[in-house]
């Protein structure tokens, strides 16, 4: 049987080859990153899928200055799967020493996750093939699998619990969105404009085409 620190550098291996701009905090920073790891920009969203997976509580530090996110295990075990985009030596998740100064953590709640990192957790997931995170989807409802890749197409038919999605009539480079949601189980309309080249758009049509 696999150990827990094990399963989180499987859960690594299988993320670590679809980190890219859209699922980065900082798309431009993670272009620019040299040759510094994919990891970079990633420490929230991949913490949030080690949870889901593993368990345990999400931990934040200031590193030298920058915020950053990791894991406490079950096991009260401190893992940081991102450390490497600081420079270190290792491209596997270790135990984290006494002596470094990410112990010097504090316990994070879910809502201090912001939507962004929730959406992008939820891509890397997808793409690695492992289940989207229940914090997303209960955060996010739009993302639960009954959304079908035809949503994503101009024109499409307004059916219950499917976004409505087409083309601005003003702006073929803007798409409005109405879905009609159910708050208190009261229904309420709810709509939007999103540019095309918009970070948030490429996520979303990504996420709804799997």
């Amino acid at each position: 049987m696999s150990s827990p620190l094990e399963k989180a550098n499987d859960i690594k291996h299988k993320i670590y080859q679809y980190m890219d701009e859209l699922t980065a905090v900082d798309s431009e920073q993670w272009i620019k990153r040299g040759s510094r790891p994919r990891t970079v920009g990633h420490c929230a969203a991949v913490s949030v899928i080690i949870q889901d997976q593993l368990g345990g509580q999400l931990v934040s530090c200031l590193y030298y200055g920058v915020s950053h996110w990791y894991n406490e295990l079950p096991s009260k075990m401190l893992i940081d799967a991102t450390g490497d985009q600081f420079g270190t030596e290792y491209e596997a998740i270790r135990p984290i020493k006494s002596e470094d100064l990410r112990w010097q953590y504090r316990v994070r709640r879910h809502d201090a996750l912001n939507d962004d990192t929730l959406r992008r957790a939820a891509l890397l997931a997808t793409r690695a093939g492992l289940p989207i995170p229940k914090i997303c989807l209960e955060r996010l409802p739009h993302l639960r699998p009954t959304v079908s890749a035809a949503t994503v197409q101009d024109s499409s038919p307004h059916t219950e619990n499917v976004p409505h999605i087409s083309t601005s009539t003003e702006d073929p480079n803007v798409i409005q969105i109405e879905h009609t949601v159910s708050l208190w189980g009261f229904p309420m309309e709810i709509s939007a404009s999103i540019r095309k080249d918009s970070k948030f758009y490429r996520i979303m049509k990504i996420l709804l085409e799997e």
